[in-house]
């Protein structure tokens, strides 16, 4: 494979964007210049290229402004939301880059960060973006813990994040003050205690809630958790519904309920 080609395909897999150290390391200083003079590559904002061809988008866009930054540099906040999934209307680029480092790019929100690790990277479409327990951690920075919360419910009932990582993720990185990660200890310490087993393929995907009478006398909590017993059984989950009692005063009856469920 030739050097062009190369190149192109190292383009191709990210919207058509090469950082100038990527130009670099595939041709010399004088067939960038060539191809920059046929307009074969053209110049997208300082240190960054894009092959002609490609078309612009917000995702673009977002692999754009990562490239951009020769340090660690990742999508995250709205941005990473957007990549998620848990919302779809932000627009707004934003990401995150390590301490002390910095960057001005023009229209984009860039967000320094102290305890930014290899451990919050992860992939989509090969756009480096914010892990989901992360990502909903710095979401409880600009969003009200209900919008949270709806989000948080939706991602585990998909199966993007998993309660227990949210958990690990809050020991690794929170600390006293830090406003992200006090919104998931309010709403971790909401979700009502239960079972969840999560698998891929044939394996079975369960979630035991239990009711509690008096929470559910209030009619908002009431509704959330329908909402949130629909977004299971949509993403596959088989769920069962526990009181109390069936915890606290029948744990080997409800064990032995679950066991069955489990070689259904």
């Amino acid at each position: 494979m030739s050097n062009a080609h190369a190149l192109a395909r190292q383009a191709a897999a990210q919207y058509g964007l090469l950082s100038l150290k990527q130009v670099r390391s595939h041709l010399s200083e004088t067939e960038i210049r060539t191809l920059i003079q046929k307009g074969t590559l053209q110049r997208r904002r300082r240190g960054l290229y894009q092959l002609a061809g490609h078309s612009l988008s917000w995702e673009s866009d977002v692999m754009a402004a990562v490239l951009a930054v020769p340090s660690l540099a990742l999508a995250s906040h709205r941005s990473s939301m957007r990549l998620w999934g848990f919302r779809s209307v932000d627009d707004d680029v934003e990401i995150s880059i390590r301490y002390p480092a910095r960057a001005d790019l023009n229209g984009v929100t860039v967000h320094r960060s102290r305890d930014l690790s290899e451990h919050d990277i992860t992939y989509i479409e090969a756009i480096p973006v914010t892990t989901p327990a992360r990502t909903l951690c710095d979401a409880g920075l600009i969003f009200s813990d209900q919008e949270i919360e709806r989000i948080l419910h939706h991602a585990v009932a998909k199966g993007v994040v998993r309660v227990d990582q949210l958990r690990r993720y809050r020991e690794r990185v929170g600390r006293q003050g830090r406003n992200g990660v006090c919104a998931i200890d309010r709403i971790l310490d909401r979700l009502p205690p239960g079972i969840e087993l999560a698998g891929s393929g044939p394996e079975i995907r369960m979630r035991a809630l239990y009711d509690e009478f008096g929470e559910h006398t209030k009619h908002e909590v009431f509704s959330n958790d329908r909402r949130r017993q629909n977004d299971l059984v949509a993403a596959g989950w088989t769920v069962i519904r526990l009181v109390w009692s069936d915890l606290t005063d029948f744990p080997a009856a409800t064990a032995t309920r679950i066991r069955k469920l489990l070689v259904l």
